[in-house]
């Protein structure tokens, strides 16, 4: 019996251990499959969240739009997707070898969520458990530069990042913002070019370009490198901005009004975007009654009062209404008494006027508060021709 008993037994722990092993095996598999499960969800992950930082940055610096721009929708979009993605591969095994993605996982699922400090922390894990991951070193260096602009701290980890990794190609991008905002605007460029070289097609990185190329006053370059986003994105309202202003650097009046007209088809009633036009329109000299009109627009717009206010006098000016003009200077004035243009400027037509103690009063005042201007010895000139005693 006992023979019997222990032959069945024997057998069934038998069946038991092959079963457990089986299981053993499965599980390993399983985890295998989770692992690259993780992996794909937190690279799908890495590509929307670079999208939605892009997009992103762009569209904080677009004007205040009544509609969400091309920028403000990819961005959400984006959030969503990148969201999702680090969300699966949060609540997954990534496996032996993969130390830290898991803490870059959720600091980024907590900066989509707005929680900055968090997904510095966990930013900070993941970075504790692999000093070189770039992806991490670049979403910290974005959180340093956006919450806390700390340029130096974010350039560390962007220099780290591309010594690690020569094609991050947002790092790269990233690394010619933080150069521009430093004033080096040579460096910077050369930034955007190597993410250029990399891809060519990079449409934000001919924006940063862009923008950077302005700043040093390279127009034309300007006006290429903002054409190229265009191309990609007809409807990028920041970069039919940007063109416009390199086109007015460039003296291209038409192109200029162009762009800007283009902007307000889609985002009517942008107060700033009348107001740039209105310089456009007016320097143009063949329609000042837009012109007019798009500085009356602005003038009425609280944020963009002082713009409008300027531009509508000397749109009056250029009308020959100076009455109007200097009432405009006045009306300026009252909203900002440190206003030189205003000062110099009624200043002007009150001596061409003849109203010299006018005159007098508005460039004693732009020397007394700009003492050390550009303008003030050409001032000081026309003060002293106009208090001069008659002989």
């Amino acid at each position: 019996m006992m023979g019997g008993q222990g032959d069945a037994l024997g057998r069934s722990l038998g069946e038991a251990i092959r079963f457990f092993d089986q299981a053993l095996e499965d599980f390993g598999k399983a985890l295998a499959l989770q692992a690259d499960l993780a992996m794909a969800h937190y690279e799908r992950g890495k590509v929307w969240l670079a999208r939605c930082i892009d997009a992103m940055t762009i569209a904080r610096m677009e004007p205040p739009a009544q509609a969400p721009s091309v920028n403000a929708r990819e961005a959400r979009e984006a959030q969503q997707q990148a969201g999702e993605a680090f969300a699966r591969a949060a609540s997954l095994n990534f496996g032996p070898g993969n130390e830290g993605l898991l803490p870059h996982s959720r600091g980024a699922l907590a900066f989509l969520k707005g929680n900055v400090p968090v997904a510095l922390a966990e930013l900070d894990k993941a970075l504790a458990a692999n000093q070189v991951l770039d992806e991490a070193l670049g979403l910290r260096a974005f959180l340093r530069l956006v919450d806390a602009h700390d340029l130096a701290k974010a350039r560390a980890d962007l220099d780290l990042a591309i010594q690690v990794n020569k094609f991050n190609l947002f790092a790269l991008a990233l690394r010619g913002v933080v150069r521009a905002e430093q004033g080096e605007l040579a460096q910077a460029q050369e930034h955007y070019e190597r993410a250029l070289r990399i891809d060519p097609t990079l449409w934000r990185a001919h924006l940063n370009r862009g923008r950077a190329r302005i700043a040093a006053r390279d127009f034309a370059g300007a006006v290429a490198d903002l054409g190229a986003v265009l191309t990609a994105q007809p409807d990028n309202l920041l970069a039919l901005q940007d063109r416009a202003e390199a086109r007015i650097g460039g003296g291209d009046w038409q192109g200029a009004e162009a762009d800007l007209t283009r902007a307000l088809t889609l985002s009517p009633g942008i107060a700033s975007l009348h107001a740039r036009r209105a310089v456009v329109r007016r320097q143009a000299g063949k329609n000042l009654v837009g012109a007019m009109e798009d500085a009356d627009l602005a003038a009425h717009d609280e944020a963009s009062r002082r713009e409008g206010l300027f531009e509508r006098a000397l749109v009056k000016e250029a009308m020959g209404n100076v009455d109007g003009a200097v009432a405009d200077y006045g009306e300026l004035l009252g909203v900002d008494d440190r206003c030189a243009e205003a000062y110099v400027g009624r200043g002007e037509l009150y001596r061409k006027q003849g109203r010299a103690a006018e005159a007098a009063a508005d460039f004693k005042g732009f020397l007394e508060r700009f003492p050390d201007d550009p303008q003030a010895p050409a001032i000081r000139a026309a003060l002293a021709e106009l208090t001069r005693p008659v002989k």
